[in-house]
C-alpha cells in the first residue's frame, strides 16, 4: 500500500515538474538581440550653453534619461556623457544622420534640432561623438575608438581638447609615484582635436598628475591630482568648459577623463 502511495506521489510531482518546464519554455522572449551589423557610439554633451537635449540617430532616439516623477521627458545638459559609465550604445551602422534635439519641456528652443550631422559608422567598430562649443558656434567631433590592446602590461591614454573660446590648450603629465619616470608636455593641443592612443605605465602604485594650462601664459587652470591607470584600460583625458571664465564658475576650463574600455 505504501509503495502505491509513493508511486502516485512521484507521478503527481513529476507531472507538475514537467508542466513547469513546459510553461517556462513557452514564455515569450522580452528582448531584441543586438544586430551583428550594428556599430557602437558614446555621446558627450559638451556645449556649455546648449539647452537640455537628447541625441537621435536616423530620427530614432539614441540616448535616454529616466523621466521625471511626473513623466516629463528628461535630457542631457553640459557636461554629460552617455552612457555615463564604461560602455557604448549600439546603433545601426553605415551612413547615419545624428541630431541633437532639445527636449520639449525645455524653456529654451523646445523641440528644436540645434545640430545635424551625417556620419559613417562602420559595423562592429566604436566611436565617440562630441557636441561642443557655444550655441552660436556649435559643432561636433566624431572619432573612432580602437579597443585593441597590444601590450597588456600597459594602460592607454589619448588627449582631447573640447574647451571653447581658445584655439589650443597646454597639458602637462608628470608621474608622481615610483617606477619608470614619466614627464610629457603637450604644448599646443588644438581645439576639437583628439590624439591617437599612447601607452602609459600602469597598475598598483602608478600615479600621475595632469595639469591644464593656458598655452600663452602657462598659468595653471585645472588639474587631475592623482590619475591611476589600470593595466589594459584605455582612457580619454579631455578638457571642457570656456576659456577665460573664473574658478568660481562651474563652466570654467576643466581637465578630466573617462574610460573607453
Amino acid at each position: 500500500m505504501k509503495k502505491t502511495i509513493y508511486s502516485l506521489l512521484f507521478l503527481v510531482t513529476g507531472i507538475g515538474f514537467f508542466a513547469c518546464i513546459k510553461k517556462n519554455d513557452s514564455l515569450p522572449i522580452r528582448y531584441s538581440p543586438i544586430p551583428s551589423g550594428n556599430t557602437n557610439v558614446k555621446f558627450l554633451m559638451l556645449s556649455p550653453d546648449a539647452p537640455t537635449l537628447n541625441f537621435f540617430v536616423n530620427d530614432q532616439k539614441a540616448s535616454a534619461v529616466a523621466p521625471s516623477s511626473t513623466g516629463v521627458v528628461q535630457g542631457f545638459v553640459f557636461p554629460s556623457i552617455y552612457p555615463s559609465t564604461v560602455g557604448y550604445t549600439t546603433l545601426p551602422s553605415g551612413s547615419v544622420k545624428v541630431d541633437a534635439k532639445v527636449t520639449e519641456a525645455s524653456t529654451t528652443l523646445p523641440g528644436q534640432v540645434i545640430s545635424t550631422t551625417n556620419n559613417t559608422f562602420e559595423a562592429g567598430k566604436f566611436y565617440t561623438y562630441v557636441l561642443l562649443d557655444s550655441m552660436s558656434h556649435i559643432t561636433t567631433v566624431a572619432v573612432e575608438d580602437d579597443p585593441t590592446v597590444a601590450d597588456t602590461s600597459k594602460a592607454y591614454f589619448r588627449i582631447g581638447n573640447f574647451t571653447s573660446n581658445s584655439p589650443s590648450v597646454k597639458i602637462d603629465m608628470i608621474k608622481t609615484s615610483s617606477g619608470t619616470p614619466f614627464s610629457q608636455t603637450f604644448a599646443n593641443v588644438p581645439f576639437k582635436s583628439v590624439s591617437a592612443f599612447s601607452t602609459l605605465e600602469a597598475g598598483a602604485g602608478q600615479v600621475y598628475k595632469i595639469y591644464l594650462k593656458d598655452p600663452i601664459t602657462d598659468a595653471k587652470l585645472d588639474s587631475i591630482s592623482a590619475f591611476t591607470p589600470a593595466k589594459t584600460k584605455k582612457y580619454t583625458i579631455y578638457t571642457r568648459g570656456v576659456m577665460g571664465l573664473p574658478v568660481s564658475n562651474a563652466k570654467r576650463p576643466i581637465i578630466t577623463s573617462y574610460t573607453n574600455f
